[in-house]
């Protein structure tokens, strides 16, 4: 039973409660202050059982609130976004990379590793690619794709470790993709 279900029913039941204790007491009202509880006259049986029903209400009214605030809590940590990961700092990367992913194996001429400075997934025609040992990037249009559990049949391994990849856990920090010179 979810939340929302839980918080109607408690308040239907919190309204039959109510509804219960304004009716006793209109029946003992109209009984000329007398009420018969089960067989007895007595009217402190009839405020014992005004007294419990009190004490059900409370009992259903803190129910109620404990649901509401564990189902605010799930709301808000379901509602939670993850921040972004640390800015591309690698040097020689351009100002428009996002992320960027250090290749773990030769890529044409660029040896292993070589920092390659992404903006998106698939096709990056504006990418570029920072050779080891140097701080200049070279213009170059790559694509990348995810692998197939860390290998890749086209391309080269990288492991995207800084930026912000976009696409979800595929290209998350630390996951390897495959690189192709396009």
């Amino acid at each position: 039973m979810n939340h929302t279900t839980q918080v109607i029913i408690a308040v239907l039941v919190a309204a039959a409660l109510v509804t219960g204790m304004f009716a006793t007491g209109t029946q003992q009202a109209q009984a000329g202050g007398r009420h018969k509880y089960k067989g007895s006259g007595d009217s402190v049986a009839f405020e014992q059982e005004n007294k419990q029903k009190a004490k059900c209400l409370a009992l259903v009214i803190s129910r109620a609130d404990a649901c509401n605030q564990e189902a605010r809590n799930n709301f808000n940590v379901n509602e939670e976004v993850t921040p972004p990961g640390p800015p591309p700092s690698t040097v020689g990367c351009p100002s428009n990379t996002v992320y960027d992913a250090h290749l773990s194996e030769a890529l044409g001429d660029f040896p292993s590793g070589s920092e390659v400075c992404l903006q998106k997934t698939g096709e990056n025609p504006d990418s570029s690619i920072v050779p080891t040992g140097s701080t200049t990037a070279q213009p170059q249009s790559v694509r990348v794709d995810q692998s197939d559990a860390g290998q890749c049949s086209q391309g080269s391994r990288a492991v995207v470790d800084t930026g912000n990849p976009p696409d979800g856990p595929a290209f998350a920090l630390g996951q390897t993709v495959c690189i192709t010179l396009t």
